[in-house]
């Protein structure tokens, strides 16, 4: 299993995305997170405050280039952050169920 972390503008454009992703098989699942995050940065030379949503990404082995490839293809960023996450354990059934019927 992948694990991918990703920040969006809001919920409603990260369950979008994910929708997409999922009804495409590009994933098996997506948590997107309740609470906004504020994220500060700097952009082209100046200091940026902005409120972000988090999603963690879930995809079955054999699907990790796909996915980042269509998620950098319909992302809102210019500059999206994709990152996947090193996963040590998954529990066998629950990575059983991530790579069936995917």
């Amino acid at each position: 299993m992948h694990l991918f972390y990703s920040t969006f503008n809001n919920q409603e454009e990260a369950l979008k995305i994910a929708e997409g992703l999922l009804n495409k098989s590009h994933i098996k699942c997506c948590n997107v997170l309740n609470k906004n995050a504020t994220s500060i940065y700097k952009w082209k030379g100046s200091v940026e405050k902005e409120t972000e949503t988090l999603a963690l990404f879930k995809i079955a082995d054999g699907k990790r280039e796909k996915f980042i490839q269509e998620l950098e293809k319909i992302h809102p960023y210019d500059t999206p952050c994709i990152i996947e996450i090193k996963t040590d354990f998954i529990n066998p059934s629950y990575e059983k169920w991530i790579n069936e019927d995917t």
